[in-house]
């Protein structure tokens, strides 16, 4: 995966982090959502973003919907969807598929969506899941999508190895569906509460870059550089659209050190440049994912030997070539 362009930060896509209200309350969560969480992403402001977006990022035009349970705010959806459409924007939705309840309405908004660029959609479905929504509405959902010619995953977690999602589904169906089954959940949001038994994924190996950047907007106006850090927490953010214009978050986003470092050289290299000012930092354990490894050493306690070994690490860079600009 191409993961600069000309030696910057490349962003692989536009996220709308639709609402934070969810109709499940799954323990594995890794932000907050929940029944009691209110609020939507206000279309008319996300039509200013995308505008600004098309303009200064030309070469991304993926985007993506995630919650919290986006249907249950599908009006607004469908408004940021004919923003998009206008610039070409194909779209991907993740959700629990509880509309599935009601096939003809489905079917229904599904094409409405499928019209405006929609081309994959993701539902969950695993234990946690089905305590809030019936299997039955889920997997009507990923037949209904199916049937109408999207992409669909079915992501799931189980809290050990032997389970899978397949068990929900009739094998002829099997071939038809991208299977994402993870049997880890990252250390934030609900997730940082539950026990190390329910973390049970392999040690990750290979080199450790960061795989995604995205620039991810909350419904608050907070801006993220992936879906994989806890909205609620703050974990990572990079700037607020209801403070500040599309490009100087997209400005201070790609000149983010940090983002930079993982990205084009990963978190071994990141560790290296650390130590050069303080000798003591290690990176967390190496285990389950970049993604899983990036929320941890954020959320340690000597962040902040990270954070000032990125300042000094960028104030050299500059010198450097600031000085050969002076000896050319």
């Amino acid at each position: 995966m191409q993961t600069s362009v000309n030696g910057h930060v490349r962003i692989h896509d536009l996220v709308f982090s639709l609402t934070r209200q969810c109709n499940a309350f799954c323990d594995f969560c890794c932000n907050d959502d929940g029944p009691d969480k209110r609020g939507a992403i206000d279309p008319e402001a996300a039509r200013q973003w995308i505008d600004d977006f098309a303009a200064y990022v030309p070469y991304c035009r993926t985007a993506g919907f995630t919650g919290g349970e986006v249907f249950l705010r599908y009006d607004e959806m469908e408004q940021i969807h004919r923003h998009l459409y206008a610039y070409g924007f194909q779209t991907s939705i993740t959700s629990n598929g509880f509309w599935g309840k009601s096939p003809e309405l489905a079917r229904k908004r599904l094409k409405r969506l499928q019209a405006l660029g929609l081309t994959e959609i993701a539902i969950s479905i695993d234990p946690s899941h089905i305590a809030w929504v019936p299997l039955a509405q889920s997997t009507a959902a990923v037949k209904i999508a199916l049937e109408l010619g999207l992409t669909v995953a079915v992501t799931s977690h189980f809290k050990s190895k032997e389970g899978t999602a397949k068990d929900y589904f009739e094998p002829d169906l099997h071939p038809h569906i991208i299977w994402d089954e993870s049997h880890y959940v990252l250390p934030v949001g609900r997730a940082k509460h539950l026990p190390r038994s329910s973390f049970s994924a392999d040690r990750t190996e290979g080199p450790l870059l960061c795989p995604r950047v995205q620039v991810v907007i909350q419904p608050n106006g907070d801006v993220d550089p992936c879906c994989s850090v806890c909205l609620d927490d703050g974990v990572f953010v990079v700037g607020n659209l209801y403070r500040q214009t599309m490009p100087e978050v997209l400005v201070g986003m790609l000149g983010d050190m940090y983002l930079k470092t993982i990205t084009h050289r990963g978190l071994d290299e990141l560790e290296r440049i650390v130590r050069r000012y303080h000798g003591e930092y290690a990176l967390p354990e190496r285990q389950y994912s970049v993604c899983f490894m990036c929320n941890a050493l954020r959320q340690a306690d000597n962040f902040w030997m990270v954070e000032d070994a990125m300042r000094q690490y960028g104030l050299e860079l500059i010198r450097e070539n600031m000085q050969k600009e002076l000896v050319s």
